[in-house]
């Protein structure tokens, strides 16, 4: 039992830290990370580019001369990672830089992998000092998102064209890296912050992380209007109703 006088009460995250090099891995609540999120995406309203952050700014610039995916080949790494970049700047401020690592695979292998049905994208953090060998820990927090690819590509040509499975996996592809934001700035604690997380219930897809994407769209909604395939969907829905396929409570309010 934690005691009160040793009990970890995490910082807030004050509006011009949320950069890249002032926030520290594993150190905030999912509240204050949500908060500090929200309070940077600015929801529900528009503001001229020449308001936006310099990232997101720079990353909409970006978008508009280099935002295209090779159609031939839906599943390359390439513009994947070109799309991982962009999301990073324009929604994350860049704090997932140094932080991932992306990887294609076959949408069985990934289902067989995590034995759940239907599964097309996952984000595994290491965490220091909680790998299973004790001989190879890693530095700091890494994240490794999985994005699946489908099996038959014979089937796949017949049921979806290139745009929709362009689509899909930009939505899977921001999904899993808001998953990995969680992940990695999340305090874990012994002083009672891995004991809150722990009771706190519910699956991945918890308040905090329903809220933020919840912003994510409604940015998208207002904001980002003239590019279509910035029309995100995290299936905040189908996550949470999942989250509950496989056992878990609904998260607290």
């Amino acid at each position: 039992m934690t005691s009160a006088k040793n009990f970890h009460d995490p910082p807030s995250i004050p509006r011009g830290d949320f950069e890249l090099g002032r926030l520290k891995s594993l150190s905030y609540s999912r509240e204050a990370i949500t908060t500090a999120m929200i309070a940077h995406l600015h929801p529900g309203r528009y503001y001229p580019e020449d308001k936006l952050p310099p990232r997101e700014k720079q990353a909409l610039e970006r978008f508009k001369y280099q935002g295209s995916w090779k159609l031939g080949n839906v599943d390359n790494i390439e513009d994947l990672t070109e799309f991982f970049d962009l999301f990073n700047d324009m929604y994350f401020n860049g704090l997932l830089t140094g932080y991932c690592k992306l990887v294609l695979i076959r949408a069985g292998t990934l289902q067989k992998r995590f034995l759940e049905s239907g599964l097309i994208g996952r984000c595994e953090p290491s965490f220091p000092k909680e790998g299973r060998d004790p001989r190879f820990q890693p530095e700091k927090v890494m994240c490794t998102l999985s994005i699946a690819i489908e099996d038959d590509r014979r089937v796949l040509r017949q049921e979806k064209g290139s745009w929709k499975r362009i689509q899909d996996r930009l939505d899977t592809l921001v999904h899993e890296m808001l998953h990995a934001m969680f992940d990695i700035y999340t305090c874990r604690c012994e002083k009672g912050c891995r004991q809150k997380l722990e009771g706190e219930g519910g699956g991945g897809h918890h308040v905090a992380w329903l809220a933020v994407a919840k912003a994510i769209e409604r940015k998208d909604a207002d904001g980002h209007r003239q590019f279509p395939c910035l029309g995100l969907d995290f299936a905040r829905l189908t996550s949470l109703v999942g989250d509950l396929q496989l056992g878990y409570n609904l998260p607290r309010l």
